[in-house]
């Protein structure tokens, strides 16, 4: 049985925002309903297993890369907090904000 996910505000939005843009940009949902799957299966193998996502230099903040996506949390025994996702094709620095 895998961790509780908890995820805070900015990830919600920023997890929103990306599907939200791909469904504006290809006109239809499909192609946001299979990210959000996908995304969605990763996180729950990190719940269960999340000292296989890769340590940032904050030593409390782990990543997993799902594509060109970067999910970034931190976890306790009983939870997982999901605390950022970032589209890693973005601007470098748009990028850089956000992990701070």
């Amino acid at each position: 049985m895998g961790r509780r996910i908890v995820w805070s505000k900015e990830a919600r939005d920023l997890f929103k925002g990306i599907l939200t843009y791909w469904e504006n940009r290809n006109g239809s949902k499909k192609y946001s309903l299979k990210l959000s799957k996908l995304l969605q299966d990763d996180i729950q193998q990190i719940s269960t297993f999340p000292e296989t996502g890769r340590l940032t230099d904050n030593k409390k903040v782990r990543y997993r890369i799902v594509r060109d996506y970067h999910i970034y949390y931190t976890y306790t025994n009983t939870e997982i907090e999901i605390i950022s996702i970032c589209d890693m094709r973005r601007d470098p620095k748009y990028i850089k904000s956000l992990l701070k």
